[in-house]
């Protein structure tokens, strides 16, 4: 009885992490006419301190580090309590890609004033469609 009580628990704790920041779109599936796009997503920081949050992109399986894309001005961002920060990316479609899948993610890199490592690093991410 007491192990179903400390699953419940845990599973009330997990999702509070999660609020810690946001960032949207959850999805998108986008044309892609030319050779480029530049997309913007948009980050907040729910912490009731600074933040500072890395924009990346990931492949599908969540481990490998994408190629062809590039954040445009500053990365890691910086976020003061309540504070959202449109960011915008640039991907590249490689000669002959038609069909693109990628995860776009913002993790947790420093907070406080003194930008002090975090204990827990959250980290949110989209998944992202890029097709021609």
């Amino acid at each position: 009885m007491l192990k179903y009580f400390y699953a419940l628990v845990a599973c009330a704790l997990v999702p509070l992490g999660a609020l810690a920041h946001t960032m949207s779109p959850g999805y998108q599936k986008v044309l892609v006419p030319g050779d480029f796009v530049t997309l913007t997503y948009e980050v907040g920081n729910s912490f009731d301190i600074p933040a500072k949050y890395e924009v990346y992109v990931l492949a599908k399986d969540f481990k490998t580090v994408e190629e062809d894309w590039r954040v445009i001005g500053k990365n890691p961002i910086k976020l003061f309590p309540g504070d959202t920060k449109r960011v915008r990316i640039k991907f590249r479609m490689p000669e002959g890609v038609d069909d693109r899948k990628v995860i776009v993610c913002s993790a947790l890199d420093a907070i406080g004033y003194n930008d002090e490592n975090p204990q827990t690093i959250t980290r949110v991410c989209s998944r992202l469609w890029l097709w021609r």
